[in-house]
């Protein structure tokens, strides 16, 4: 990643500066030669990059078509000018001069540079790159030679060349579903052993939301009834099949009809939304079901 920019940087760096300077631009420590001036590359901090609005720890980056997890990041790289022992610090600020124009030539500054006929997988993405700092302090100082630096700041993304992608749909929505309130039950005397008795919900149609189609209602809702014991009871509602009703809403009404135990008893209507799959979705509501012994 990191070694992948700096070697893709030595190489376009090294090839733009060749009809202005003899310099020779590695990766540091680099060559040991004495015979041309030396600019030795080296990156010294990083930083992740926070997280913006919209962004994806995967994407599509050069070299696969399926999305790669990437590391978003900003860093700062060193670039420090080596002269001949002849040519001193005279020398070096030439070919800082030299880097210096090169380092900001559009291209560079938005990344194209090191992406134009590079590897088709190099390893990193730099959206932004610009040149910080420059030092070239007064020869001898200190009595120690000075070190002439350039000093470049990058933005991109990074990820290990050679990743394989992740194929496959990606999710890109989530869509949720609810009930807009109140729902309530209308008031009726139950009584135990006195057959079939119709019920009544109220409520009002729930509607689904989804990005590029026209918004639609849910249309029905499925129904149980539990027990004391909070098994589902087979034969409680009209209609049902292994004790699951699905049912159609009509208007803001939802009407069904529920056969009471023989005996005095406490159930539970159990209100959830229909999955379409013959099976109870999210549930909604649950509502107290008092059968009162014959009078």
């Amino acid at each position: 990643m990191i070694v992948d920019f700096l070697n893709r940087l030595e190489f376009v760096l090294g090839s733009r500066i060749q009809g202005s300077s003899n310099a020779r631009v590695a990766v540091a420590p680099g060559p040991n030669i004495n015979n041309r001036p030396r600019v030795l590359l080296s990156t010294e901090h990083l930083e992740m990059t926070p997280a913006r609005l919209g962004d994806r720890q995967d994407m599509v980056v050069p070299g696969d078509a399926n999305p790669r997890r990437v590391v978003r990041a900003s860093w700062n790289t060193r670039l420090r000018v080596i002269p001949t022992n002849q040519g001193g610090l005279g020398e070096a600020r030439e070919v800082l001069d030299v880097c210096l124009y090169e380092l900001d030539a559009p291209d560079f500054r938005n990344g194209q540079a090191l992406l134009d006929g590079g590897p088709p997988d190099p390893g990193f993405h730099v959206d932004a790159l610009s040149i910080t700092a420059l030092e070239a302090p007064f020869d001898g100082v200190d009595g120690n030679d000075p070190n002439t630096d350039l000093l470049i700041h990058s933005e991109g993304v990074l990820w290990p060349a050679g990743e394989v992608g992740e194929a496959g749909i990606q999710i890109a929505n989530v869509f949720l579903r609810g009930v807009l309130m109140p729902m309530a039950l209308a008031p009726v005397r139950l009584v135990a052993n006195a057959g079939a008795t119709d019920l009544t919900l109220n409520v009002r149609p729930f509607l689904q939301m989804q990005e590029g189609a026209t918004s639609g209602t849910f249309t029905s809702m499925a129904l149980q009834v539990l027990d004391e014991s909070f098994a589902v009871r087979t034969d409680a509602l009209q209609g049902a099949v292994n004790g699951l009703l699905i049912t159609a809403i009509t208007g803001e009404q939802l009407n069904i009809t529920y056969t009471p135990p023989a005996g005095p008893a406490t159930e539970t209507l159990v209100v959830s939304l229909d999955d379409n799959e013959e099976n109870p979705g999210m549930e909604l509501a649950r509502f107290t079901l008092n059968v009162n012994a014959p009078e």
